[in-house]
């Protein structure tokens, strides 16, 4: 083997690693992103939970704004299964 192909081979494998690497790097930050946006949608849960029972409270202390939006979360199925009976409850 001549030096020439030596030095061909050493920039190719030397391509081949820094491209490893900036492939590992990209999937570090995906991983990352991923981690940060299940965060937010367990903060999402978190908080919408907490608006559920606030309202439903409401409801069964008689605010009529509140018993409207219950309602209509359980006419249309929204945070739990869809049931007529208890829309109208």
């Amino acid at each position: 083997m001549s030096n020439i192909d030596a030095v061909e081979n050493l920039t190719i494998l030397m391509a081949c690693v820094a491209g490893f690497f900036i492939i590992l790097n990209m999937l570090k930050k995906n991983r990352e992103t991923a981690r940060q946006g299940e965060m937010k949608i367990r903060d999402l849960k978190r908080e919408l939970d907490e608006q559920f029972h606030a309202v439903r409270k409401a409801a069964e202390q008689g605010d009529a704004t509140a018993q409207a939006k219950l309602g209509f979360a359980y006419y249309s199925g929204d945070r739990f299964p869809q049931g007529d009976k208890e829309a109208v409850k």
